[in-house]
């Protein structure tokens, strides 16, 4: 959605610094994979604990290329069936020429109904920085004069700050004896719509919507309960103003064997709400058939919108084709998607998309009972040691 209108690197700076400022927003190639910028309802949606790594590195062959890094982290309150979380973004563009810092809080609650329904409503409250450069930046006047000096345009500021909401819910269904399970949430983002202008322009930053869904379909079970397949299918819609794009994808996981582990070595490696998830001690039951440990994963996704908009006449609305590979071993996922360009922009021309992704997710290191049987044993050696 965002940056796919530019051709060359100088028409890159004209576009993203013309500082009206009408910027589309961050886009991640494996957005599943970064849940709490896709919706702030999937904040907890894990057992315990949950850290997420992503970087980005978009059209290196472009001068000007875009990066992203980014962190969250998420915990899972179910004893008030909630989930709080932080998000921290960095974005650069012109190495360094401009840059967006944001920093955000998360909140989420988690309903359950009957047995196989879930559904979770969260918000996002987020503090976020914008710097620019000039000496780092071309600007027109510099492209018509081609003398080398320094731009004539004039800045108000050369930073500038504002706080940002976003709200969104996610909808689980299971259908626990055919061992699948869907999902489906919505998200909006800029409620607010800040100003984001380095001018005296008026320059809000456009409310953005998100439809995001998926299904898991889990097969060939060994004789332990886990499958050695699993498919998925999901999709993501975005609107932001007169811009729309859309992605479609599958990944399929193949089990990898290895020595073998308990339910309650799984229990905690896995998510709450998570499609792959068996719930236990008075929770619902979201699929009575769990994830594999450790698995290999490999997937391919298109984005773009050719059906149902057209920019203009003849202009294709073809964006790219991403490739997934993954490896996941117990609490941890680490994933690579390349993104391959088919728009007008040509892969030549842009070098694609890299992306990296790494979740790690915490095992429940205390529950009540432990805790019962910790103080209990420390009430006895006090009493046996007359301390």
């Amino acid at each position: 959605m965002r940056r796919a209108y530019i051709t060359s690197g100088w028409f890159i700076l004209m576009s993203v610094l013309s500082l009206v400022t009408y910027a589309q927003d961050i886009q991640f190639s494996q957005y599943n994979a970064y849940p709490l910028y896709l919706n702030p309802a999937l904040t907890g949606k894990i057992q315990q604990q949950r850290v997420a790594l992503n970087s980005r590195s978009q059209w290196l062959n472009v001068d000007g290329a875009f990066s992203t890094a980014g962190f969250s982290y998420d915990y899972n309150l179910k004893n008030i069936n909630s989930g709080l979380g932080i998000i921290v973004i960095q974005d650069e563009t012109s190495g360094g020429g401009m840059a967006t810092s944001t920093v955000g809080g998360l909140y989420s609650y988690h309903l359950r109904v009957g047995s196989s329904l879930g559904l979770n409503t969260g918000f996002k409250v987020s503090y976020n920085q914008q710097k620019l450069d000039p000496g780092k930046l071309t600007f027109t006047d510099q492209l018509l004069r081609n003398d080398g000096s320094s731009t004539y345009e004039i800045f108000d500021h050369l930073a500038h700050d504002y706080i940002d909401y976003s709200w969104g819910t996610v909808l689980y269904l299971a259908d626990s004896s055919a061992d699948k399970s869907y999902w489906l949430g919505m998200a909006f983002d800029h409620l607010t719509k800040p100003d984001v202008t380095f001018k005296g322009i008026d320059g809000k930053l456009p409310l953005k919507f998100t439809l995001h869904g998926g299904a898991q379909i889990r097969m060939s079970k060994n004789d332990i309960g886990f499958p050695e397949n699993v498919i998925s299918y999901f999709f993501q819609y975005k609107s932001q103003l007169k811009w729309d794009q859309a992605e479609f994808g599958a990944s399929y996981i193949k089990r990898i064997p290895h020595k073998k582990r308990t339910m309650k070595d799984w229990k905690k490696t896995q998510a709450k709400f998570e499609p792959s998830y068996k719930q236990h001690k008075g929770y619902t039951t979201a699929s009575s058939t769990p994830m594999p440990l450790v698995y290999a994963e490999g997937g391919l996704t298109y984005r773009g919108l050719p059906l149902f908009k057209k920019y203009r006449p003849g202009y294709s609305n073809h964006e790219a084709i991403i490739v997934l590979l993954g490896f996941n071993y117990y609490d941890v996922k680490v994933s690579y998607s390349y993104d391959l360009t088919i728009s007008k922009l040509g892969q030549r021309n842009t070098a694609g998309v890299h992306e990296i992704t790494m979740n790690y997710i915490f095992a429940a290191v205390y529950d009540a009972d432990k805790r019962s049987k910790k103080k209990k044993a420390k009430k006895q050696k006090a009493l046996f040691s007359g301390s």
